[in-house]
């Protein structure tokens, strides 16, 4: 369930911008001066770069729209979606949004932890899964699955249903021959893997994870790293890898190698939405719908910096809608995965 989007926070930076106006409490004090909220979105929306967590680690990548303009678009995307939802008959309701939350809390036991950790609240998370399950309805209105649909499923597509190989390991990631050559002096004195991956390691956040590799499965780490992660036996260290103009060592410190899933009840559920939604997929084009109902929509856009890029994507969306067999951009279609997956 994607709840650390860009989008989500900055959709929750639009929502708010302007509280911190004056007699608003100070978001932060710098030698003596005041930093208000308004200042923060501001730099937020602004934001030339966003960072993302790939397999050799924190990266910065240049956004293609300034992030003010993808909120928009988020927003507005996300007010026409619950708009068709409430047309339809399938607005989610408080319980169902309580239902889904305990259902991902069922899905994954450390979405607490997790949760936590992402400094989101209970009622930011509340919102998303609104819009989820709003999609999620809107796709599987009429379709029919049962468990025993599930079930059979399960059954004749068994390399599906595999829980994936697991490595935890420490790294050493330098970007130089010269830090390469004082790790490997100090893993010669017989210092601990994870110590010289702390001291030398310039891996973002290396003394905050404790020199760990910030991935567990394998099979979402890709070259170069892959090989050397499947093939270095537990207990050992492996040899340098070379990544572009920087080097990785790791420590394998413990695995687990794939293995079938238990079949049990949480999974069938899972499965019977999968399906569900899979069928529905098939005979409904929600972003077609939530984009023509927002081409159709009285929509103002009050702020002036954001005008005249929102007129130009709906004439864009008009204007392909025009030439037959073609779809334009959705506006805001950057909108979550629907839940169950």
């Amino acid at each position: 369930m994607k709840y650390l989007t860009i989008a989500l926070a900055a959709g929750a930076a639009l929502a708010i911008v302007g509280c911190g106006s004056k007699g608003a409490a100070p978001l932060a004090t710098i030698n003596g001066e005041d930093v208000f909220t308004e200042e923060y979105y501001k730099t937020l929306e602004r934001l030339p770069t966003v960072r993302v967590q790939t397999a050799q680690g924190a990266q910065d990548v240049q956004v293609s729209e300034s992030l003010a303009f993808q909120a928009l678009k988020q927003t507005v995307y996300n007010k026409v979606l619950l708009q068709l939802a409430k047309d339809e008959g399938v607005y989610p309701t408080s319980k169902d949004i309580l239902d889904e939350l305990e259902f991902q809390k069922e899905v994954d036991k450390s979405f607490g932890d997790r949760l936590k950790q992402s400094g989101l609240t209970i009622d930011m998370v509340k919102e998303q899964i609104l819009i989820q399950l709003a999609q999620e309805k809107l796709v599987t209105k009429g379709i029919n699955v049962t468990i025993q649909d599930a079930e059979k499923f399960i059954n004749d597509n068994p390399k599906q249903f595999m829980q994936p190989a697991t490595i935890n390991a420490s790294w050493i990631f330098v970007n130089s021959d010269a830090k390469k050559a004082q790790a490997d002096q100090a893993l010669s004195t017989g210092q601990a893997f994870s110590t010289v991956a702390m001291q030398y390691s310039e891996a973002p956040q290396a003394k905050e994870l404790g020199g760990r590799f910030p991935v567990e499965r394998l099979d979402t780490v890709g070259p170069p790293f892959d090989k050397v992660l499947k093939e270095t036996k537990e207990g050992t260290m492996s040899e340098w890898v070379k990544a572009e103009n920087s080097w990785a060592k790791f420590y394998i410190e413990r695995r687990t190698e794939e293995r079938p899933l238990v079949v049990d009840d949480l999974l069938k559920r899972r499965v019977r939405r999968q399906l569900a939604l899979q069928r529905g997929a098939l005979a409904v084009d929600l972003e077609r719908r939530v984009t023509d109902k927002i081409v159709a929509s009285k929509i103002t856009i009050e702020r002036t910096d954001l005008q005249e890029p929102w007129k130009r994507l709906v004439d864009e969306v008009k204007k392909q809608r025009a030439t037959v067999g073609t779809t334009g951009p959705t506006p805001g279609s950057e909108a979550g995965t629907p839940p169950g997956q």
